[in-house]
């Protein structure tokens, strides 16, 4: 008796094989599932064994015939071909095999005409490229880990401790791995001084050293809670009685009764005017009666940054004031995202300058870096406290930078 193992990938193409070479007297003697072997570990397929077997005279003439129609095209038995000389064990050398196909199954396969395998389907194709994918990539790696010098891995653990301690004081991580490979790239190192050399580089022309950028009309925004008045109100008076200057104050924040009062008793305290202005057309008469003054301090209301009307409005009245500068308020306590959104919602501004408040109130100083990034736009001043005119400097970049890398 001669026996054969036949692998296909389903039990329709392997009963097919065994039919083909075999013949209708063939004895299936095992079936059972396996798995093909696959490339380094992957991409192992469901396959289906079946162990054949067929008397040697009956092989013979199955040769012969097959050699008879060699030069035709290959052809099938009918769907009608007899299948009772084939027998499927249950039991092979006296244990039950778990993976058998059952004899119902193979029954029914076998009675069938051959069928040519189908084209793999797309979600087929798109499986095995992703299984492409991800050897490609896992060689990769095993490359990069094997020849990795003992330079490469003291590299990475400096790159990994200075982007930490950025992180650490409050920069993103993203932006902090942006400086820590820029310093390795430039200076070949990553110390304090290679790092303070980047910093200085990326954002030291958006720095203000001095109150140049004060004009005529002054106009402070930012969403509620920042300290606008406050601010507004230290640089009015250091202006009034450091240089002199004849101030006056407008306010639009009319939606508290508070703000409104609290302006116009510094007003009293510094002997200037004060008007209110509910809309667009009060701006103007209240430009007019203070066109006297050396410089207007504008205070504009404390709401939120997304409510659309407010922002079309706040909008309408800045488009309608002439030489004027732009403060946007931010405070130090916000998160980046609260940055993102912010800047977002005024956008419709084109040339502004930052103020950073409440710089007293956190440890991570480092978001001032990533508000620079994010807006692009100069910080001007520079707030840690409520004391008036006192708690605000204009921001000098050099001794910020100096005093945020002191521990790094």
């Amino acid at each position: 008796m001669q026996i054969k193992k036949f692998v296909g990938e389903n039990v329709t193409q392997t009963m097919a094989l065994v039919k083909k070479e075999m013949g209708n007297d063939a004895i299936i003697l095992q079936t059972k599932k396996t798995k093909s072997k696959g490339f380094l570990g992957f991409f192992k397929k469901d396959m289906v064994e079946v162990l054949a077997a067929i008397e040697p005279d009956k092989a013979s003439s199955k040769v012969t015939k097959t050699k008879s129609t060699e030069t035709s095209p290959p052809r099938f038995e009918s769907a009608n071909t007899s299948i009772e000389n084939i027998k499927i064990p249950t039991y092979i050398d006296g244990k039950n095999d778990k993976n058998d196909v059952s004899f119902k199954e193979v029954n029914k396969i076998y009675q069938k005409p051959m069928q040519v395998n189908k084209v793999s389907s797309n979600a087929d194709i798109t499986k095995d490229i992703d299984e492409i994918k991800t050897v490609i990539k896992d060689l990769n790696e095993r490359f990069v880990q094997t020849f990795k010098t003992e330079e490469d891995e003291v590299i990475h653990e400096l790159k990994t401790k200075h982007s930490n301690k950025l992180v650490e004081k409050g920069i993103s991580s993203l932006l902090s791995e942006e400086i820590v490979n820029e310093a390795l790239s430039k200076y070949n190192d990553c110390n304090r001084d290679s790092i303070f050399k980047v910093i200085n580089e990326r954002f030291n022309n958006f720095s203000e050293n001095n109150m140049k950028f004060l004009k005529k009309y002054n106009v402070f925004v930012g969403p509620t809670g920042v300290g606008k008045t406050t601010t507004l109100a230290k640089i009015a008076s250091n202006l009034a009685i450091e240089e002199g200057k004849r101030i006056g104050f407008m306010t639009l924040d009319t939606y508290r009764i508070s703000a409104v009062e609290q302006l116009r008793t510094y007003a009293e305290i510094l002997n200037c005017p004060i008007e209110v202005a509910y809309d667009k057309a009060d701006v103007s008469e209240a430009v007019k009666r203070l066109e006297s003054r050396d410089s207007i301090f504008i205070d504009t209301a404390g709401r939120s940054h997304r409510n659309k009307v407010h922002m079309i409005e706040l909008e309408e009245i800045i488009e309608s004031i002439d030489e004027k500068e732009v403060f946007l308020v931010l405070s130090a306590n916000f998160n980046k995202e609260d940055i993102k959104d912010i800047l977002e919602a005024y956008s419709f501004i084109d040339d502004f300058s930052i103020v950073i408040t409440k710089m007293d109130e956190t440890s991570r100083e480092g978001l001032v870096f990533d508000i620079i990034n994010a807006a692009n736009k100069p910080v001007s001043y520079i707030t840690y406290g409520q004391n008036v005119p006192d708690d605000i400097e204009i921001f000098d970049f050099n001794k910020f930078v100096n005093e945020f890398l002191r521990e790094i």
